[in-house]
């Protein structure tokens, strides 16, 4: 191999090397708030501006998610974590993130038939 045709392989390396890669997917992990212990079942939904649902998905026994990336022409605003027993909670969308942790804090039971509204 010439020399010339060495600095173009290693110049080809080394771009490929700085260039970030486009993750496969999008892990969300979803844990109790306080006791950190893992939600299963829990409906992960990514939000778009405009409302949109562009990604969705249940989490597994260990209380993750993987969600197809998403390209910044979809206009992710939020993603957001919600469960039958909890809170709902999110984060604003950040682009160049590929991991998420969501934190959801249990729901109080209240006597809603003492309500009154008018």
């Amino acid at each position: 191999m010439s020399i010339a045709g060495l600095i173009i392989m290693l110049a080809s390396v080394q771009a490929t090397a700085s260039t970030p890669a486009q993750p496969a997917f999008i892990v969300v992990h979803v844990a109790e708030a306080g006791s950190g212990a893992q939600i299963s079942g829990a409906h992960v939904f990514l939000l778009a501006e405009d409302g949109r649902v562009l990604e969705e998905a249940q989490t597994d026994k260990s209380g993750e998610v993987k969600l197809k990336p998403v390209y910044r022409a979809a206009k992710p605003a939020f993603l957001f974590a919600e469960h039958e027993w909890y809170s709902i909670s999110g984060w604003r969308w950040r682009v160049g993130a590929f991991e998420y942790c969501i934190d959801l804090v249990p729901v109080h039971s209240c006597d809603y038939t003492t309500v009154t509204v008018k």
